[in-house]
């Protein structure tokens, strides 16, 4: 239950199924024992669990001199309205700019709502359905009909316009809507609604998945038969201040994000897919121990080698990155920015570093005083520069509580140094800038490379001295190994 002022009031489960009984039959007279079948079901109680819930009910509402929940005697008790305050049957369908799916570079506070071109789809679709928005705050939009049908309709129409307009749009400014729909009963309060079914509906909103709709069975059976959609049982899910349990159905759309499986096959798992990797936790404490004793003799950089195939991108990905970054992992250090970055995968290497340090995981701060271009020709020629422009924008970063920042800088598949670039002083500067970065105390390197490559290192000058060799394929692994 929540008061005028949206805050939370506990009850008891049965409390709160008593006053829903109570409110479904506003204005009627309910006797003790259609009260007691209705909330405990044939269960044997005593009329002292009922008068408690009563009393619990008339407390939550301050109710004292029980104007709300009268006591008729010898007969039940009666849930008194005023007459704006009827409970009334609609239908609610709740909205939500899907968390995960945010453009790059943009992180929730910077998203207040869902941006222009995303919120117009939204709002011409619910004017053309009838549907009216009673609440829109942050990136939630709550809307009423007047029946399901018309609802689904809507909700099936918003999918599918969103994900018509995401093909057209570049990936990194795609976005997706989670949506929800019951039908149940709720009370005005001024110009908000209140009750069960904005409750379900903004539940089922987290249920669905990106680009997709859950629904109730009230919603389902009504609109099974007008509409042209299929429909996924996801079984009965209790929810807290709802007395019975509710089938919920998922359905089916072409607009929904793939649930990507865990069984990944020879794909090396991202940052992302820290929640599904796992086997490698031995390998892991190896990296950390040896980086944080790098970090302390003054130069915090690790090279990790292996055989082709042997999960090195998986380890840095989603096994070192996440656990280094995970608050209190090492100890002094409360903020953790990151970069990942393949040398192949711009124009040069120093282009592909650049645009990862200016990227919104990394060092965004820089991009106040220096283009990507223009910061990779300092990163190049003068990486004295480069750094102090680094330690400049983490300081900005730590803010007034000063807190202790690291730079996490890793380079996959570090052969490409060798395969791609052909130029042996652009592999000097590379190693050059590694090694700047490693001796500033703020920025910790690690790279990847394959064992049949390693023994090239020693081409390139100064690059002996600085790298840190850990056989990744001679670690033990558990047997929960991938």
């Amino acid at each position: 239950m929540r008061d005028q002022f949206n805050r939370t009031i506990a009850v008891r489960h049965q409390t709160f199924a008593v006053l829903r009984h109570l409110l479904e039959n506003a204005d009627r007279v309910i006797t003790k024992d259609e009260l007691m079948k209705a909330v405990w079901n044939g269960l044997a109680v005593t009329d002292d669990s009922l008068v408690q819930c009563i009393h619990e009910i008339r407390a939550a509402l301050n109710d004292s001199r029980q104007a709300v929940v009268q006591t008729v005697p010898r007969r039940g008790y009666r849930l008194v309205l005023p007459s704006n305050a009827r409970p009334r049957m609609i239908t609610i369908l709740a909205a939500e700019l899907a968390a995960g799916v945010r453009p790059a570079g943009q992180d929730e506070r910077s998203i207040a709502a869902p941006t222009p071109a995303y919120r117009k789809v939204l709002d011409r679709l619910l004017i053309e359905h009838a549907g009216h928005v009673f609440a829109s705050v942050d990136e939630t939009v709550l809307a009423e009909f007047a029946g399901p049908v018309e609802a689904l309709r809507c909700a099936n129409e918003i999918q599918y316009e969103v994900d018509r307009r995401n093909c057209e749009v570049p990936e990194t400014k795609r976005l997706r809507f989670r949506i929800g729909v019951d039908l149940g009963y709720v009370v005005a309060e001024g110009e908000h609604l209140r009750g069960e079914a904005v409750e379900v509906a903004a539940y089922l909103q987290t249920l669905s998945r990106p680009g997709g709709i859950c629904i109730t069975e009230a919603v389902r059976s009504q609109a099974q038969d007008h509409l042209s959609l299929e429909f996924i049982d996801l079984g009965e899910h209790k929810l807290k201040d709802v007395a019975r349990a509710l089938r919920i159905y998922r359905v089916c759309l072409a607009s929904e994000e793939p649930v990507r499986s865990p069984f990944r096959g020879l794909d090396a798992f991202e940052f992302e897919d820290a929640y599904l990797f796992f086997g490698r936790a031995r390998a892991i404490a190896a990296c950390t121990a040896r980086l944080e004793q790098q970090a302390a003799s003054g130069t915090a950089f690790l090279l990790i080698y292996g055989m082709s195939g042997c999960g090195k991108s998986s380890l840095l990905s989603a096994g070192l990155l996440p656990s280094l970054t995970r608050p209190g992992a090492v100890a002094g250090i409360s903020l953790w920015r990151r970069c990942l970055i393949r040398l192949s995968e711009g124009p040069d290497a120093f282009a592909v570093l650049a645009a990862a340090l200016l990227h919104s995981a990394a060092v965004p701060e820089l991009s106040s005083e220096a283009t990507a271009a223009e910061f990779a020709r300092l990163c190049r020629s003068t990486p004295d520069r480069a750094l102090a422009m680094v330690r400049q924008a983490l300081r900005r970063a730590a803010g007034p509580a000063r807190s202790q920042v690291r730079l996490l800088v890793v380079i996959d598949q570090l052969e490409e140094l060798f395969t791609t670039e052909k130029q042996p002083a652009m592999r000097e500067a590379l190693v050059r800038f590694m090694a700047v970065l490693a001796a500033s105390g703020l920025v910790w390197v690690i790279a990847a490379i394959r064992s049949d490559f390693f023994h090239r290192c020693g081409e390139v000058q100064g690059f002996s001295a600085l790298k840190d060799g850990l056989d990744f394929c001679h670690q033990p692994a558990q047997r929960s190994r991938r």
